[in-house]
């Protein structure tokens, strides 16, 4: 359990006890509204900025998700030490003046710079699950979608994949983004495929690849090809995509994909052919 108390269960002082110190000398910062033009960056340690990602946050700006700047106090100036693409999201946009910022006083670029290393690797970046799980219920519809088969197969979601998890969340909800029905009609034969197995990301985009290029009239979710891909079985599927893989040297879902394409046609005279794998695709 979680002990968030100042005192040890002896009831001393944890600072003491174990002789805590505090990092650096700074102070408690002061929350302030700042014109967001007095606000700079300073290259020398800023890391890059990703423009896409900046207009993103202007193109949907939310105050929560903006939250506050990280800002030091320098030389009579005002400098961004955490929140740059947030920053720079707020320039784009003329409804918006002031920002919510944390000002601390430094005193030289060095103090400022440790700030910003502290402020981006003392922080736990959000999990895809966790995000996921926001999702859910902030009522996105891909996410609760992803969420409903993951309930109906009789799994759960996880950070590890096991034989009652799932923790590809991140595929399946891109696939639901990118066509759901596909997704919809491929994920029961994923789940019967791996029964009481792991359900392996790499799996999961190879099949759903795999049919989103299947000729017309034909499916692996029905008739010969489903038939034909639980009878391979899921070993020899996972056998046949690490040798695609290596041969192609990616672990991308095409060729991912011709793995299962060659486990499936090993030894028949008939073959299932898709023409974009064969030809484009793996490239």
């Amino acid at each position: 359990m979680n002990n968030s108390k100042e005192t040890t269960h002896l009831g001393t002082d944890k600072v003491s006890r174990y002789k805590w110190q505090l990092k650096d000398q700074s102070k408690p910062g002061k929350m302030a509204f700042l014109h967001k033009s007095q606000i700079k960056v300073d290259h020398e340690y800023q890391r890059r900025l990703n423009a896409p990602k900046a207009l993103e946050i202007a193109s949907n700006f939310s105050w929560i998700a903006f939250g506050v700047l990280i800002v030091a106090s320098r030389g009579g100036q005002f400098y961004c030490m955490d929140g740059q693409h947030r920053l720079e999201g707020s320039l784009k946009r003329s409804d918006i003046q002031e920002v919510p910022c944390i000002v601390f006083d430094v005193d030289d670029i060095i103090d400022e710079a440790c700030g910003f290393l502290s402020s981006n690797t003392l922080r736990k970046p959000v999990s895809a699950i966790d995000k996921f799980r926001a999702m859910c219920l902030s009522g996105d519809k891909h996410a609760l979608s992803v969420n409903d088969l993951i309930k109906e197969s009789g799994r759960v979601i996880s950070d590890a994949s096991d034989g009652k998890t799932v923790a590809c969340v991140s595929a399946l909800l891109r696939q639901a983004k990118d066509n759901m029905s596909i997704l919809v009609s491929t994920w029961p034969l994923i789940v019967q495929l791996c029964s009481g197995r792991s359900i392996s990301v790499y799996l999961v985009r190879a099949i759903w690849y795999l049919e989103n290029n299947m000729p017309d009239g034909q499916s692996l979710n029905k008739g010969r090809w489903r038939d034909r891909l639980l009878s391979v079985g899921l070993d020899e599927v996972d056998r046949s995509i690490k040798s695609a893989a290596a041969y192609h040297g990616s672990m991308k879902p095409s060729s991912c994909a011709d793995g299962i394409l060659k486990a499936l046609n090993h030894g028949l005279k008939n073959r299932l052919s898709l023409a974009g794998l064969d030809q484009e695709a793996l490239k």
